[in-house]
């Protein structure tokens, strides 16, 4: 299963030209891995989500992104999967698409 997302991020990252295309599509990609019953239950869902992010997109180019999505939105990402939004409108919200 991991190597499929792998191999799907990887897809994404080749088919994506800009640096605000790719910015998206690894913000969608990470909520997209965040479950609401695991923000409800997890107690280590934010050490968790750094190390996954790490090891998935483990790329110089992607480190950034995942630093950003992390330590600096972590909070507001759940918050917004906790209201029930989109992938697509929490990522607009943190201003990565």
């Amino acid at each position: 299963m991991r190597s499929l997302f792998s191999f799907v991020i990887l897809f994404l990252l080749l088919s994506l030209c800009s640096a605000k295309g790719l910015e998206c599509a690894v913000c969608q990609q990470f909520v997209e891995g965040i479950d609401k019953k695991e923000i409800e239950e997890d107690q280590n869902l934010k050490k968790k989500a750094e190390k996954d992010c790490h090891q998935i997109l483990d790329m110089p180019v992607i480190d950034d992104y995942c630093k950003r999505l992390v330590d600096k939105e972590f909070d507001k990402i759940t918050q917004m999967i906790l209201n029930d939004e989109k992938p697509g409108v929490i990522c607009k919200e943190i201003d990565m698409c």
